[in-house]
This record gives C-alpha cells, sequence and structure tokens, in this order.
C-alpha cells in the first residue's frame, strides 16, 4: 500500500455515548509534524445560540495519568578541548 503524507490531517467519527452524557460527540485523530493525536469533539451552543464544536486534543501515546511519554534521552558528548 502506498503511504501518504497525514501531516496536518485527521478525521473524526461519530461517537456512541451510551448513557454517559459527557462523553465527546466525536473522536478521532490527527498528525501535526509526525506527532499524532487524539481529538475530543463536543456538539456545543453559545450563548447567542451559534452551534459550535469544542475540541480537545491529546498526544496518542499519553499515558492514563494524562502525562506523555517522556522522550528519548540523546547523548551529549562534550569536547573539553579549550582552545586558548
Amino acid at each position: 500500500m502506498a503511504q501518504y503524507d497525514n501531516n496536518l490531517r485527521g478525521v473524526l467519527f461519530h461517537n456512541d455515548k451510551g448513557d454517559n452524557p459527557n462523553r465527546p460527540d466525536m473522536t478521532g485523530n490527527c498528525e501535526i509534524d509526525g506527532v499524532e493525536y487524539k481529538i475530543s469533539a463536543w456538539n456545543k451552543t453559545s450563548a447567542k445560540g451559534s452551534q459550535f464544536m469544542s475540541l480537545s486534543l491529546q498526544l496518542k501515546d499519553a499515558q492514563p495519568n494524562g502525562a506523555a511519554k517522556p522522550a528519548p534521552q540523546q547523548q551529549v558528548t562534550l569536547d573539553d578541548d579549550v582552545p586558548f
């Protein structure tokens, strides 16, 4: 299968809220600069009656407590040779 550039693209699907009205109306995912995010969206109505969607993005690899996985450590070699 061909590889596609999904950067700055995403999808949303209608979510079965079941018996929990606080669940998002839609869920999905997107990719921004090579990093994948989960998207949650809720249908809302403004004070003036306009319909809009409220969005929340979360790192796809986030741990259950909301903390992101730590970035891999890069090893840095220091040059102690001072040129003076």
